[in-house]
């Protein structure tokens, strides 16, 4: 039937409720970016003629009379989303050089050092080998005293120690709705919808003593959670990249349309609805 009548009782609730987060880390060695995005809807729309649900029943319940159609509703709609995404970035870089200078002519073969690369380490391990097995023969032979030829290793392993980077990332995205929409007579004694034709806005209503109940949720949920991690360490070092999201929607609550404690009802038309739509959605990407 059309929106309209003798007697109309509604109550309605559009909600727009839009969370947005973002996080990134961005570091040398180690990077760790998270975010986190949370919705906590709780609505309780209804639309009554009568007792409450839940209260102490009325000990006179009256009457309800009508010369026109009777419409009841309630609806809960809106849009309510949750986005949230995160970054982190680990990039390490060669030590600089800790003579602190510059020269026109560094070296070559491992003399000059090394810059952090493969073949540069590979080049400096390789010069320092030579000149420690130069100086354990100098030991050997009495030439020189000391651990000279271990304190050259240990300065090797130590220069062929690579860069590591570190980057973790991590979005969650929470939607909880808990949601009512309900429609009703509760405890209202006699019902009585009467009359014949009537005009409305120049129009006929054909039969006007209909009663009209009607719930409903159109509401649309979403989540979104996205992560990136991006992890780079110089020459042969460890590089570990790690990235995630979760993201949920958790929906409860009623919708309802109903007639309840009525000593009798008397109409021409009768129409009950309660009815849920709308969207329901969660997306992740890491």
């Amino acid at each position: 039937p059309a929106k309209n009548g003798s007697l109309i009782v509604e109550a309605s609730d559009n909600t727009l409720d839009i969370t947005v987060g973002g996080g990134v880390a961005i570091s040398k060695k180690t990077g760790i970016g998270a975010s986190v995005g949370v919705n906590v809807v709780i609505r309780d729309t209804q639309a009554v003629i009568g007792d409450l649900a839940g209260d102490t029943p009325s000990t006179a319940n009256g009457s309800i009379t009508s010369d026109g159609a009777v419409r009841i509703s309630a609806e809960n709609s809106g849009f309510i989303g949750s986005f949230v995404v995160s970054g982190a970035v680990a990039k390490s870089s060669p030590a600089p050089d800790a003579g602190g200078g510059t020269t026109t002519s560094p070296g070559t073969g491992g003399t000059q050092g090394s810059d952090g690369s493969k073949t540069s380490n590979a080049d400096l391990a390789s010069f320092q080998g030579k000149w420690g097995a130069v100086l354990k023969e100098g030991v050997d032979k009495g030439k020189m005293s000391g651990d000279v030829g271990g304190s050259t290793k240990k300065s090797m392993d130590q220069t062929a120690q690579n860069k590591s980077a570190v980057g973790v990332s991590g979005s969650v995205a929470v939607n909880v709705i808990d949601d009512d929409a309900k429609a009703y007579l509760l405890n209202t004694g006699a019902i009585v919808v009467s009359g014949d034709s009537e005009f409305y806005n120049g129009t006929v209503i054909a039969n006007p003593a209909t009663l009209t109940i009607a719930a409903a949720n159109g509401s649309t949920v979403v989540s979104v959670a996205g992560s990136v991690a991006f992890a780079m360490g110089s020459a042969e070092g460890t590089t570990v990249g790690c990235a995630g999201a979760f993201g949920i929607n958790v929906l409860y609550g009623d919708t309802l349309a109903y007639i309840d404690g009525a000593e009798s009802l008397e109409a021409k038309g009768l129409d009950i609805e309660a009815a849920r739509t709308g969207w329901d959605v969660a997306v992740t990407a890491g």
